[in-house]
């Protein structure tokens, strides 16, 4: 969760310009980037929007060998010659997947918001303070 949020923070406080308008597609961007780690595609491309998906449901879930767990971890388990507690590991890397998320989907603001009216095509025209009194207004 720390790296969630300071990727973000990072983002956006260290930019010379507005960038507020950048926000809600970042935040976007983020959580498709961890849905694809470990929810089956068609459950992604089942939903509008992506904070609505059913990414706590077990059916949603791609299988063990599926699930991204980093390159150096899949070939320590492929050479691997000793017995090793998978099911135990899968299982914890999708509690951290849905948790991640479950954290992401409650503190971002993934309904429409400033952030979302500032991406939209016109405010990108303009200079983001200047988006503020168009949106506000």
């Amino acid at each position: 969760m720390l790296y969630l949020y300071l990727t973000v923070q990072m983002f956006f406080l260290q930019k010379s310009e507005p960038v507020i308008h950048l926000l809600h597609s970042v935040l976007v961007s983020q959580l498709r980037d961890l849905f694809v780690r470990f929810v089956k595609p068609t459950a992604i491309l089942s939903c509008s929007k992506l904070h609505h998906i059913d990414f706590t449901s077990p059916c949603n879930h791609l299988e063990d060998s599926e699930l991204f767990v980093g390159h150096d971890v899949a070939e320590y388990i492929s050479n691997c010659t000793q017995q090793l507690a998978l099911h135990q590991f899968y299982v914890s890397v999708r509690q951290f997947y849905v948790v991640a998320c479950s954290y992401m989907v409650k503190r971002y603001p993934f309904i429409r918001t400033v952030e979302e009216c500032c991406s939209s095509k016109h405010c990108r025209k303009k200079q983001a303070r200047f988006c503020f009194c168009e949106v506000l207004c």
